[in-house]
């Protein structure tokens, strides 16, 4: 038979977390860390998987951890990742407005509607000033700018 190739050098270390009898990594410890594994059984230690102490957990949620390695999470940092979100994908929540803030608020909206207000008042008086002049224009020619009389107006020069 051939000489089984030799053991990643993390087998032990992953032999400790508990993957020879526990977890998602199981067939993946037989068939390439069998020695260590073996070595445990024959000692008597037992597979279980091992939690990561709380700080460490809370690191992993932070950078995202329980995205993209849910399933070692939910192994070793059980509980963590229920309601978590990644650093970069928090809530953002407005600050509140304080009523200083508030008042500041509604009185610059105030002077914006005024002065539109103003604006708009403006310009129709200076519609009908226009319109007006141009009435009392087309009354001196005769007839609108183009000299066409209205129908009244001819009317009552023909008779």
């Amino acid at each position: 038979s051939t000489p089984a190739a030799p053991e990643d050098k993390q087998c032990p270390e992953w032999a400790a977390l508990g993957y020879c009898g526990a977890g998602a990594y199981v067939d993946y410890m037989h068939n390439n860390c069998a020695q260590t594994c073996a070595a445990r059984k024959v000692s008597g230690e037992v597979d279980t998987l091992q939690q990561v102490d709380a700080a460490q957990c809370a690191t992993y949620v932070r950078n995202g951890a329980c995205k993209t390695h849910g399933q070692y999470m939910r192994g070793h940092c059980s509980g963590a990742c229920e309601g978590s979100r990644p650093l970069g994908e928090e809530e953002v929540v407005p600050a509140p407005i304080g009523p200083v803030t508030l008042v500041l608020l509604l009185a610059l909206f105030g002077f914006v509607v005024y002065h539109a207000a103003q604006f708009a008042s403006k310009r129709d008086q200076s519609v009908r000033r226009i319109r007006s002049s141009n009435g009392a224009e087309a009354d001196a020619d005769g007839g609108s700018k183009g000299g066409h009389r209205s129908s009244k107006k001819a009317k009552a020069k023909r008779s």
